[in-house]
């Protein structure tokens, strides 16, 4: 399982996008990351920051991700990897494109008796993609498949280590778009979620919960450019419904659960949203200006009405090698049916929850030069009624609340270096450059133990670097500093005793070495080298060193190259 945080918020707090289509789950953000996709498919992240995402609906609190595959070139290429912890991760893509029309499909498998007891896992991808262009129309579909099953250790709570899920993810979207002078759009989507979890994994009876989560969006949008700049507008519907026998309101006919032989799904819950928006840029030589405007409208806030607007404004210096940009935006977040609805022995959710809301200011400067690339930005967040789980010592559990009020403040420092096609000289790295990312926050509310809002990475440092010491052979290195703010509950089973521990701040080198001959990549590699110990979400220890070694094969339009990931 892998979550995403973005500028000291939680998991929930991110939009998570898969070509440009919105997969985000309803029930968990811990479940934002189940997607059907193999990592040698993607072609790019994009990191959105949340004045950019008023065209996608609700949820981008802090921002959001869109994931991006390869589509549109002929490739084929398959890979096998072994390492320690009996890793064996396989995968398969192929990708045809033939006059107006391209296909592709992934298949991927991993999986590992993991590096702790009861951190084991199994996970399967199958995707499907493709497309059709009839001018000024053009087609494209994806369809997609994520099964998953692992032992989740003490993720949850620590005085339950044997934790367990196994989950299936179904996706599938169909978008239309037009290429005339008003650039017309519309997709629909579908994503189904089947999640099964066991407190301890070898006794069922003692707690356990199914749910059943299904998504079904559509999206239209409209762009015209004119000689006053470019204008969108767009309405995007989207339908929330929850089958379970724990999350929800007590349903009037309880549906049988596939697969068992008496479960039963008892709770049921389903929201709806529309969404508005409405956004000019223009560009005046040097000077360019964008505002923009969401109306947003949900069924269980009784169809209130709520407007964000938001503005950004840059100038490029002579020269076109300095910019400087500024933007303020209003975003919010609804709660998780988790956060609604979920009770354990451990847990217990808010049905009185407030969506949580977020005003932030952002200022920069950006610097190009000769395949440099340096950014500094300052932001500055104010969160209301942000939504965490906090412990209650005299209740001994969890519970979702509402927190107040929380204030972020940080800058971001990152340069970054892409030698130029021509320059071929060994030891001179094909990419290069760090990041720095400084964050504070402070809360208006009492001394609370929070589960994930204030438990932030207060100082992030990444040091990175792909060399080339001859055509053939490259090394991929990275060196990064964590240091999360507050401290975590960890369990004492002996004594049932609970006690914070202040996170330690940590170091960690991952290095991958790859030998490339024709269409062959052959590699070794290892995550945290130094075999450092840490814990990072909640008391959980995170995996020590771990070694691996494989091989990819492709053929396609592009020259091969090595992959950056680890």
């Amino acid at each position: 399982q892998a979550d995403v945080e973005f500028r000291g918020g939680t998991f929930d707090q991110v939009l998570v996008l898969l070509n440009g289509i919105n997969i985000t789950d309803p029930q968990t953000g811990h479940f934002n990351l189940n997607l059907p996709v193999e990592l040698s498919t993607i072609e790019r992240i994009e990191i959105i920051p949340g004045n950019m995402t008023k065209t996608y609906g609700v949820n981008a609190y802090k921002g959001m991700i869109n994931i991006v595959t390869r589509k549109k070139e002929n490739y084929a290429g398959a890979g096998l990897s072994i390492g320690q912890h009996k890793l064996f991760h396989t995968h398969l893509n192929v990708n045809l494109v033939k006059g107006k029309c391209y296909n592709g499909l992934s298949f991927s498998r991993n999986t590992s008796e993991g590096y702790t007891e009861n951190t084991d896992y199994k996970l399967r991808h199958l995707l499907y993609q493709g497309g059709l262009n009839f001018k000024p129309l053009e087609f494209s579909w994806q369809a997609g498949m994520n099964l998953k099953t692992f032992g989740a250790n003490d993720f949850y709570s620590p005085s339950f280590p044997d934790q367990f899920e196994e989950t299936t993810t179904g996706f599938s979207s169909l978008s239309i778009s037009t290429r005339s002078k008003i650039k017309l759009s519309a997709s629909g989507y579908w994503r189904r979620h089947k999640d099964h979890f066991l407190l301890k994994r070898q006794d069922p009876s003692f707690y356990e919960n199914y749910h059943l989560t299904d998504v079904f969006g559509i999206n239209l949008g409209a762009r015209l450019t004119s000689k006053l700049g470019k204008s969108f507008a767009g309405f995007e519907a989207r339908d929330e419904m929850i089958h379970s026998t724990i999350l929800g309101n007590e349903a009037d006919h309880p549906v049988k659960i596939k697969g068992t032989d008496h479960n039963f799904y008892t709770k049921t819950f389903n929201r709806n949203t529309f969404n508005s928006y409405f956004e000019h840029q223009y560009s005046y030589k040097n000077f360019s200006v964008s505002g923009n405007l969401m109306i947003r409208m949900h069924s269980d806030l009784s169809c209130k009405e709520d407007i964000f607007p938001g503005l950004s404004i840059s100038h490029e210096f002579p020269g076109d090698n300095l910019k400087l940009y500024t933007s303020v935006n209003r975003s919010m977040r609804l709660p998780t049916f988790t956060d609604l609805f979920y009770k354990d022995p451990v847990n217990e959710g808010n049905t009185e929850l407030k969506p949580e809301e977020l005003t932030s200011l952002e200022i920069g400067l950006e610097y190009k030069l000769k395949g440099i690339i340096t950014d500094f930005s300052f932001f500055s967040e104010h969160g209301k009624q942000v939504i965490d789980w906090v412990w209650l010592s005299d209740k001994y559990f969890y519970k979702a609340m509402n927190i107040s009020e929380i204030n972020t403040r940080g800058v971001e420092i990152s340069c970054k270096y892409e030698r130029s096609v021509q320059n071929t000289m060994p030891f001179i790295p094909g990419k290069t450059g760090f990041s720095y990312a400084f964050i504070t926050s402070d809360k208006s509310v009492g001394d609370y133990e929070s589960k994930y809002s204030l438990d932030y990475l207060k100082h992030k440092l990444r040091i990175f670097a792909l060399l080339d010491i001859t055509q053939k052979i490259h090394i991929n290195g990275q060196v990064s500093f964590n240091s999360r703010n507050g401290s975590y509950l960890d369990y004492n089973p002996d004594s049932d005793e609970r006690f914070k521990v202040p996170f330690r701040p940590y170091w960690l080198i991952d290095m991958k070495i790859f030998y490339s001959i024709h269409s062959m990549n052959f590699f070794t590699g290892a995550s945290n080298l130094l075999n450092t110990k840490y814990n990072d979400v909640g008391n959980l220890v995170q995996p020590g060193r771990w070694i691996y070694a494989g091989f990819e094969f492709c053929i396609s339009s592009d020259k091969i190259k090595p992959t950056s990931g680890f």
